[in-house]
């Protein structure tokens, strides 16, 4: 979900409006998740919280480099004006 919503910022920051909706609801998703992992209370704490770290590294290590891929081929297309 974290690459969603970074992909998310930058369409919408550029005003890019026809898959932006998707990207904010595939984020959105992933923020009721991260809500959701805290809410098992049969879980200890520290498992959910590892859990929690887990995804927002590697999404955002995933998201920055398929940010980095959809910059160069924008570039490239001059998709960005």
């Amino acid at each position: 979900a974290y690459p969603a919503l970074m992909t998310a910022v930058i369409f919408i920051s550029f005003k890019i409006k026809p898959l932006t909706w998707m990207l904010v609801l595939a984020a959105a998703l992933g923020q009721v998740d991260l809500i959701d992992t805290l809410m098992h209370l049969h879980t200890p704490l520290l498992i959910s919280i590892l859990r929690i770290a887990n995804g927002l590294i590697f999404g955002w290590v995933i998201g920055l480099i398929w940010i980095g891929f959809v910059w160069k081929i924008a570039v490239k297309s001059r998709f960005f004006g």
